[in-house]
């Protein structure tokens, strides 16, 4: 009876404890494709889309803009009321360079979530028929957010270009609480998008 009790609670330690150890190892592996670096690949693409969650994503795509990298921009989840000219103001830009990238910039304002920045990024890429684009985002969302467009514009070159929050902190994140929850959480969503795209 002893021997046997012994084998039982191995056995449950296994069941219970491998599920845990595969999704720390996943956990790893994810933080380790999370850019760490700013992109070096500024190879010209069609549009320069700029997934809404920070003004350093914002600034970014503007930079790509204004510097030749891309013909136009697309802004994915803007807030309802927000402009082109408030985008502006925001990043205090010359009239000069206003003129120079105005008529190049949509924004969009269906997305709330990377889901629908998916939906709202194939629509517009589909209308304008490109075949290369650049996308915008915190270093973090990267993975997620490639995944759910490569799923759908499987037929895109997608490139990214992550910026760096400076309340992420990529380098030794583990002594970091926030950094660390923030990773925990984005790997979470991210093992359900990849689930979802899966079974689509």
């Amino acid at each position: 009876i002893f021997n046997n009790s012994i084998k039982m609670t191995r056995i449950l330690l296994i069941v219970f404890l491998t599920p845990l150890v595969l999704l720390l190892i996943g956990f790893l592996w994810f933080v380790n494709i999370v850019p760490s670096k700013p992109s070096e690949d500024l190879r010209q693409t069609e549009a320069v889309i700029v997934l809404t969650g920070g003004s350093e994503r914002l600034k970014a795509g503007l930079d790509l803009l204004l510097n030749g990298y891309a013909i136009e921009m697309f802004v994915s989840g803007v807030g309802k009321g927000v402009t082109v000219e408030n985008l502006f103001e925001l990043n205090k830009l010359s009239p000069e360079k206003i003129m120079l990238v105005k008529q190049r910039i949509t924004l969009g304002y269906y997305a709330t979530d990377t889901f629908q920045n998916g939906i709202e990024v194939e629509e517009w890429v589909r209308n304008k028929q490109y075949k290369k684009i650049r996308v915008v985002t915190s270093n973090y969302h990267i993975p997620r957010s490639r995944k759910e467009l490569s799923a759908r514009l499987p037929d895109v070159e997608i490139i990214t270009f992550p910026v760096f929050p400076d309340r992420v902190k990529t380098q030794s994140w583990w002594r970091y609480p926030g950094t660390l929850e923030l990773f925990f959480v984005e790997y979470l969503k991210y093992i359900a998008v990849s689930l979802r795209v899966y079974y689509e």
